[in-house]
């Protein structure tokens, strides 16, 4: 390594912090000039290869350093955070925090060679003050942009980067938070489902009537493979919207074509079945220890029942006392049914007529004893050994033990939406603007777990997902199980996929699909 090289090893990473485009107005001095060139060798970010050549924000280098642009973007790329203010200056924080690489791409070409300024001011990073002035590499500002640059006491030392350097792939700086990072699918797929599943994203294209879909390898994208197909034009006109959902370890796939509901399950060895068409009815399934239990959600049916078990040789019955579940209709809610099983026993919400709440059973799966649980229902979850659930009549959320004995009213606020981690339990409910609040149910006063309100909150893998109301807001929250912020996601929202590793979701800001993990 020469060593012009040695010298960018033993600084370079120092203030790779990247942070946010500081307009001038915000009182971010700089005085002297100093010449600065653009890198004459390649650059990669968390694996993003970097345009300098046209880029609004390159990179640029000052003796023989690395300075990195502080945009928002690229801040949120590496894991950082910046403020200014007059009294304290700008203070660069690592934090968790996450953003997708901005490429800042231009149509003009930049010069090889430029002037930037020194900054001004009072400067702290991760809390301990800088005196710039007298860093031998301070931080610059050019085109209105901090910069800083990437020295080993800063990037290695104070955020734990790594980096990589050699004559042939340049420079390479990794970071260790989550990445938002592009799908590569096409742009139209986010119009309609999409999963990730085993490794592989499943996707649809229409073509007229006709819904195609399709599977393509997440860790090496390259030719797509078509795994089913069928046409949704109907009488009643054609419905090409498909949904993806995943449960006990399969994935499900459900579409429509005129009044018929189909459902094609996907095995982890990217098998496809199809599942149950006997009846075309809006179904939601579930695995037991004797078979699939089939619970029709739509019109209830005397004749064939609603609920049914098909065994691994084809052999089906009915399931529940026939008195209590023949004109019975399941609970369905986002195409899904709470159903839950547990060993023999299947916990089905059933009403008897329309205006009706539901009335929450357990039913054995040998016996067939049907025995009513609680009453007047609106959703349930199970967790553990405890059983939650809204009442039809105030929304309000309740514990009890499996039986449905010694329920307790657990939340202070009419609950929309609910779900349980381990052994706490969370909600959103509406406040007095109509808008939705996330809270953990407690035992003294509930907590309000953001100070922003949210579209919605999903929950996968012993973490929550929540979506701020307001789609322009450019941060979503992913929270652990104690409902603590475990990062933030620089990247505004518009659906979340179903996916089993990672956050697959459609970004608010250009359609595009993106993967967070």
């Amino acid at each position: 390594m020469s060593n012009r090289w040695r010298l960018q090893a033993a600084t370079l990473a120092a203030l790779l912090l990247l942070g946010l485009g500081w307009p001038a107005e915000t009182g971010n001095a700089a005085s002297r000039g100093v010449a600065v060139t653009l890198p004459t060798f390649s650059v990669s970010l968390n694996g993003h290869a970097v345009n300098n050549r046209t880029r609004t924000y390159p990179l640029l280098v000052y003796r023989d350093i690395t300075y990195f642009p502080m945009t928002w973007y690229d801040s949120r790329l590496l894991g950082l955070e910046t403020s200014w203010s007059a009294q304290d200056g700008l203070s660069v924080t690592q934090a968790p925090v996450s953003g997708r690489y901005e490429p800042y791409a231009s149509v003009e070409r930049n010069a090889p060679q430029y002037t930037a300024q020194v900054v001004d001011g009072i400067v702290r990073v991760n809390g301990a003050a800088i005196d710039n002035a007298a860093e031998p590499y301070p931080l610059l500002r050019f085109r209105n942009v901090n910069y800083f640059p990437l020295t080993w006491r800063f990037a290695h030392d104070a955020f734990g980067w790594t980096y990589e350097w050699d004559d042939a792939a340049g420079l390479r700086i990794a970071t260790n938070n989550p990445q938002v990072r592009e799908t590569g699918l096409p742009a139209e797929a986010g119009d309609n489902g999409i999963a990730l599943y085993r490794g592989s994203y499943y996707y649809v294209k229409t073509t007229g009537t006709v819904n195609r879909i399709y599977r393509l390898s997440a860790a090496s994208p390259g030719t797509e493979t078509e795994v089913y197909r069928y046409d949704a034009d109907a009488i009643d006109g054609a419905d090409t919207q498909v949904s993806f959902q995943q449960q006990d370890g399969w994935m499900r796939i459900s579409y429509r074509v005129g009044y018929g509901n189909y459902d094609v399950t996907v095995n982890e060895e990217g098998e496809l079945q199809q599942v149950y068409v006997k009846y075309r009815a809006l179904l939601d399934f579930r695995e037991t220890p004797y078979g699939r239990l089939i619970i029709n959600t739509g019109v209830p049916d005397e004749t064939n029942g609603n609920l049914h078990l098909i065994a691994a040789d084809g052999a089906e019955h009915r399931i529940g006392d026939p008195s209590l579940t023949a004109f019975a209709q399941s609970a369905l809610k986002d195409s899904r049914s709470p159903t839950t099983v547990i060993g023999d026993d299947a916990y089905v919400l059933l009403k008897h007529d329309y205006p009706s709440p539901y009335i929450l059973y357990r039913i054995n799966l040998v016996t067939n004893e049907t025995a009513p649980i609680a009453e007047d229902l609106d959703w349930f979850a199970i967790e553990g050994n405890k059983l939650y659930y809204t009442r039809a009549s105030d929304k309000v959320l309740y514990k009890a033990a499996l039986d449905g004995s010694g329920a307790l009213p657990l939340s202070d606020h009419p609950a929309v939406w609910f779900d349980a981690i381990g052994d706490h339990v969370f909600y959103t409910s509406l406040d007095d603007a109509g808008k939705l609040v996330l809270y953990r149910a407690e035992e003294a006063e509930d907590a309000r777990l953001l100070t922003e309100t949210v579209s919605g909150v999903t929950v996968r893998n012993g973490q929550l997902l929540a979506v701020p109301e307001d789609t322009a807001a450019k941060d979503a929250y992913v929270l652990d199980e104690q409902g603590e912020v475990l990062w933030q996601i620089g990247e505004p929202i518009a659906k979340v996929f179903a996916s089993d590793d990672g956050w697959l979701v459609r970004s608010a800001r250009d359609g595009r699909a993106l993967l967070i993990r």
